[in-house]
């Protein structure tokens, strides 16, 4: 059991309580990527069923009870990683993070270079352990959508990609994104106070404002902007 299991679970076989009841929760990061929180999953799995070490997973004691790899809620909860260096530094000054509403946790299961001038400094004054190699290589690819590769063929290869001569007409077929509130706010003329073919209704959160597609609701929109004029940019549309 950890700290988001009722005492009651205990009881009727839920979940068991730990062998070390001493031993203090481990709370890991969830991550603001899918591969992050799988990572954790593992991390809890481990912890809580072969070690049975109580371990919680979350950024916030909010987040703990939805993004568990146990949550009755099934889905997919991430979290903003602007605050994980505080709370990584939080959780290295307190035991339990239970005990507060601010961002805690005692784990980062994934870190990339990029991040290096956070993780360094505080591996430097000791608030961290060296980050190490989990195993997973990072890659980069370039998707398109089905219906734009039986269009253009030539660009499911890279050699229809590449080259100067290519820019025009590849700054043409690929429009810009546009914010879910920017659709609205800019292009909806209701603003989305009434559903149409891209967006159900208007974005309820700062979260949603962000996003450039939500299942069901937000199906995303594309318009050519002066970044795609090769007239005017020349080198970068």
């Amino acid at each position: 059991c950890n700290s988001d299991d009722s005492t009651k679970d205990s009881k009727i076989k839920h979940c068991d309580l730990p062998s070390y009841k001493q031993y203090p929760e481990i709370r890991i990061y969830n991550g603001d990527r899918e591969s992050k929180l799988f990572l954790a999953w593992i991390n809890q799995i481990v912890l809580m069923e072969l070690v049975q070490v109580p371990a919680t997973v979350g950024l916030t004691s909010e987040d703990t009870p939805m993004s568990s790899f146990y949550s009755n809620e099934n889905i997919i909860h991430l979290s903003e990683p602007k605050s994980v260096w505080e709370g990584i530094k939080l959780g290295n000054n307190i035991t339990n993070c239970t005990s507060t509403v601010r961002p805690c946790v005692h784990f980062l299961p994934e870190v990339w270079p990029t991040q290096k001038s956070e993780y360094a400094v505080l591996s430097e004054e000791k608030i961290i352990e060296p980050p190490i190699p989990n195993g997973l290589f990072g890659k980069s690819g370039i998707y398109i959508p089905a219906l734009t590769a039986k269009k253009y063929p030539s660009l499911t290869i890279w050699y229809g990609l590449r080259g100067e001569k290519k820019r025009e007409f590849l700054a043409k077929i690929f429009k810009r994104p546009t914010t879910w509130i920017y659709y609205c706010t800019k292009i909806s003329r209701t603003n989305c106070l009434e559903p149409d073919n891209t967006a159900v209704r208007p974005p309820q959160s700062r979260e949603e404002n962000k996003k450039y597609f939500f299942d069901g609701v937000f199906k995303g929109y594309f318009k050519f902007t002066q970044k795609n004029n090769c007239t005017l940019n020349a080198q970068k549309c």
